[in-house]
């Protein structure tokens, strides 16, 4: 389970019957690959939305892959990042 907070994102990990809150700063340098499953999969649902609504054909799966090998500045022109950057 994943909370916005005013320091970031704070992620609930399960293991072994134990839970675990870690924070992940998240900055325009962070890698998407790098980030939290649940935030990954929010980035890519918007992606995904984005290039559906495109007025040209993209092969969707393919500028998926491509999305989880970026940095976060690399997609600020096809999703609002802002709201996953970490406030300090």
């Amino acid at each position: 389970m994943s909370v916005p907070t005013l320091t970031g994102w704070e992620v609930v990990k399960r293991t072994g019957g134990q839970q675990t809150m870690t924070t992940t700063k998240i900055t325009a340098h962070t890698y998407v690959c790098e980030l939290p499953d649940m935030i990954q999969n929010q980035i890519l649902a918007e992606c995904e939305e984005t290039f559906k609504s495109l007025a040209f054909p993209v092969d969707i799966e393919e500028q998926l892959e491509n999305v989880k090998g970026c940095k976060m500045c690399d997609i600020e022109d096809t999703i609002d990042v802002q709201k996953y950057y970490t406030r300090s």
